[in-house]
């Protein structure tokens, strides 16, 4: 049941993060608030974190912080690495936005098993 659950509350994170993005491009957010896109990034660390917890459970494996904030952390340079190559961020410019970026994805990714460990009773 608890597996349900985790997939309950990666369904919530997800339908969040949809809806402040698509409010946030709408309204041209991401551009006027240079902040708007850590609260992206937290949501998506956060996300990240519960299915990895979730992930480890199936198989059968004991989730453990190091390697679901790992596949948060993994997940954000993935998405880091798309925005470069799509010319969305202009490296090295911008380095120090895509530090704190990866620092809001990992930080969510703490705040995702954290959550997921509660939810999983432990």
């Amino acid at each position: 049941m608890n597996s349900l659950r985790l997939l309950f509350a990666q369904l919530g994170v997800v339908a969040i993060l949809a809806g402040l993005h698509i409010y946030g491009i709408i309204h041209f957010y991401y551009w006027r608030f240079h902040w708007f896109d850590l609260v992206s990034h937290l949501l998506a660390g956060l996300w990240a974190g519960l299915f990895a917890y979730w992930l480890a459970l199936k198989l059968d494996k004991e989730p453990n912080i190091l390697f679901c904030v790992g596949v948060a952390f993994s997940l954000g340079v993935i998405w880091e690495l798309f925005e470069f190559l799509t010319g969305v961020t202009n490296l090295p410019a911008e380095i120090l936005d895509t530090l704190k970026d990866l620092l809001m994805d990992t930080l969510g990714g703490l705040a995702g098993v954290l959550l997921a460990r509660r939810i999983d009773g432990k």
